[in-house]
């Protein structure tokens, strides 16, 4: 069983009623545990995001260079500027 595994599991038994007048060490450091192991990915999705974000507005700032904002405008070569039919993919967020 991996370490993780273990630590993360040595609560449960422990939280009974009968066990919260005196916790033991293990049981803190294991709500210790997890508690920084659930801030931690909360951080890191918030910093996912805020780059996923970041990508899409990359994105949009090319499709809006490349085709204009007029989507079905014609360049000054009479070549049609239109836009694809399918724009590039975006993250969802």
């Amino acid at each position: 069983m991996a370490p993780s595994t273990r630590c993360a599991a040595a609560d449960s038994p422990l939280s009974s009623p009968s066990h919260q007048a005196d916790p033991p060490s293990s049981l803190q450091i294991a709500f210790i545990t997890n508690s920084v192991v659930a801030a931690l990915a909360i951080a890191l999705c918030l910093i996912l995001r805020f780059f996923l974000a970041r990508d899409n507005a990359r994105m949009d700032r090319e499709e809006a260079e490349l085709y204009g904002d007029d989507e079905k405008d014609a360049g000054s070569d009479g070549v049609s500027r239109m836009a694809p039919a399918q724009k590039q993919i975006r993250y969802v967020l």
